[in-house]
């Protein structure tokens, strides 16, 4: 199996030990860097596939919307609900290729939402927990899995929590995200000069965000390796 890893930001791609090589012991996969959003992530996913890709995995950070999840929390997705409501099924292969090979790690098996644009107040995680049951979102896996169905490509999702569901996202956070996965300090610190009582809050979701991706660098190691 050759796996196709779509990766939204430049900082959850740096997490992987390469771009290429053996993935769980034995497969092969292949880091696309998409940028944020579900059209970005689904042009990505049909790119791995063109090239040679025959399943695909979602990696990187989410947000979370279960209480029981803080950040650091990885999941592995045993199903992702679309803005729609549509229940998108992983791979049970894939999730148990993820499983064992993470075995020495906790991750949490439990349904994901993927979302159409950024989920930014607390009050709207938890309207959303509540009537899906999610545990958390994010931006891109429901993209990767609709193309997967439509290829009869096995799916599977790897997801990081970065911000609890308790938390409301300052706005000085998602202006410093660049269509192409990078970050903009520029447009960040612009926005904390004109709202600057969100620095507080700014600074707790750096430091959440350095643990997260800790965590997926940890759970990037186990999972692959540089070809030699």
């Amino acid at each position: 199996m050759r796996i196709g890893i779509v990766v939204a930001l430049d900082a959850e791609a740096r997490t992987l030990p390469a771009s290429s090589g053996v993935f769980a012991g034995r497969h092969q996969y292949e880091v696309m860097l998409a940028g944020p959003g579900p059209r970005r992530a689904e042009h990505a996913a049909r790119r791995l596939l063109a090239q040679g890709c025959d399943a695909l995995l979602s990696f990187g950070l989410a947000g979370g919307l279960a209480p029981a999840l803080r950040p650091g929390a990885l999941v592995n997705a045993s199903k992702v609900c679309n803005a729609n409501g549509q229940m998108l099924s992983c791979a049970d292969p894939l999730r148990l290729l993820l499983r064992d090979a993470l075995s020495d790690i906790t991750v949490h098996d439990a349904p994901l939402y993927g979302a159409d644009a950024p989920l930014v107040t607390s009050v709207d995680k938890s309207v959303l927990h509540a009537a899906r049951g999610t545990v958390a979102v994010d931006m891109e896996s429901a993209a990767i899995g609709r193309v997967a169905g439509e290829h009869d490509a096995p799916f599977a999702v790897l997801r990081c929590v970065v911000d609890p569901c308790d938390f409301t996202l300052p706005r000085a956070a998602l202006v410093g995200m660049a269509d192409d996965g990078g970050n903009r300090p520029m447009a960040t610190a612009v926005a904390v000069l004109t709202r600057p009582w969100e620095l507080p809050n700014l600074i707790r979701l750096a430091l959440w965000y350095g643990d997260a991706l800790r965590a997926l660098r940890s759970a990037g190691a186990l999972l692959c390796s540089q070809v030699r």
